[in-house]
């Protein structure tokens, strides 16, 4: 990102390309209970006080416990289909959902759906739609959720919740922004095997839910069908539409930001995330003021610590380094530029 040093200030231009990932999608086709056949087989059914049909519905899986949850609703005289693309269509959620992975998402569907519903659900409109990206950090997703949290711009009739080192949530009644560690997600839910090359990855999940088909609408000034959504024009769209949302979010109108923190700030931040470890800290701040190397200090402790207990005090070390460093400006800006990194889904 280029910088001019005579006004302490960093411009970082709109990205020219991206990706975009597409999760939670809901597809809609307004009709009658007898224009999608949909039998007692394969349905369950709710029933009014008076006895009559309210509801038919049932989740479908394949092989690997992915779901397609298909439901009729009589008063709203419609049927909703829906599922995540991502997890249907590569049987993961780590791996970004790409423009190429379609035919396999569009294979899956029709197998999971053959005879229990008659509709042509590529032409049924798509009344939600999450874009999403996967993003892999140099760093623990908690530190740039912390700094997210702390410089977020107000935003009105959008609230905020934050939960520590865990999740960031900004929302209103039709759009949430969610930004949380996918890795800790997944494990904390057991929501999928993880390979252990995984696990200790670094992966910063930012999501786009739209609620309704409205609300797709005003992001992406049309609706869409179904079949309508797998073009590059699409994706290109909603590729702008995440950064344009993250800089609202979290980057001023002029593109700039002032990358000189106050020594106070770094004290805040390093006493915010160091361990509550009076050696620890000691440490940190004697290696930041004094530029001691890392091989000296492993000399020097070498008779107090266990070889793991070691390695795992010069992680924390190094993190705490980073953090007095790398302001929280910086780190935001490090995520916007991961964008960059994701140029070859599109095509």
């Amino acid at each position: 990102v280029p910088f001019l040093n005579s006004g302490a200030v960093m411009f970082f231009p709109f990205l020219n390309s991206g990706a975009v990932m597409f999760d939670t999608i809901r597809l809609y086709k307004q009709g009658k209970l007898k224009d999608f056949n949909l039998s007692d087989e394969h349905f369950r059914t709710s029933l009014d006080v008076q006895g009559l049909i309210e509801k038919k519905f049932n989740s479908f899986s394949d092989e690997f416990g992915n779901k397609v949850v298909v439901e009729y609703d009589e008063m709203k005289q419609g049927l909703n289909i829906s599922f995540s693309a991502q997890k249907i269509a590569n049987k993961t959620q780590i791996k970004n959902f790409c423009l190429k992975d379609k035919d396999k998402l569009l294979t899956e569907l029709y197998k999971i759906l053959e005879k229990k519903v008659d509709v042509d659900f590529e032409k049924m409109r798509v009344s939600r739609l999450d874009i999403c990206s996967n993003l892999e950090t140099e760093y623990k997703v908690k530190y740039y959720l912390q700094a997210l949290s702390n410089i977020i711009f107000p935003i009105k009739n959008y609230k905020k919740d934050y939960y520590q080192d865990e999740s960031l949530t900004i929302y209103n009644k039709s759009r949430r922004y969610v930004f949380y560690d996918k890795i800790t997600e997944i494990e904390q839910k057991r929501l999928e095997k993880l390979k252990n090359t995984d696990k200790n990855r670094n992966i910063f999940r930012y999501e786009i839910q739209n609620k309704r088909g409205r609300d797709i609408k005003t992001l992406l000034k049309k609706e869409y069908l179904f079949k309508d959504l797998f073009n590059e024009s699409v994706f290109l769209d909603c590729i702008k539409v995440q950064k344009n949302q993250y800089k609202t979010l979290f980057l001023n109108k002029n593109e700039q930001f002032n990358l000189f923190e106050s020594d106070k700030k770094i004290i805040e931040i390093l006493l915010e995330t160091s361990k509550r470890n009076v050696a620890l800290k000691f440490l940190s701040k004697n290696a930041l003021e004094n530029g001691v190397s890392f091989q000296y200090l492993e000399t020097l402790l070498s008779d107090y610590y266990t070889k793991r207990g070691l390695r795992k005090m010069f992680k924390e070390l190094k993190e705490l380094v980073l953090l007095s460093v790398k302001t929280q400006d910086s780190l935001v800006i490090d995520l916007f530029n991961k964008f960059e990194q994701l140029s070859g889904l599109v095509a």
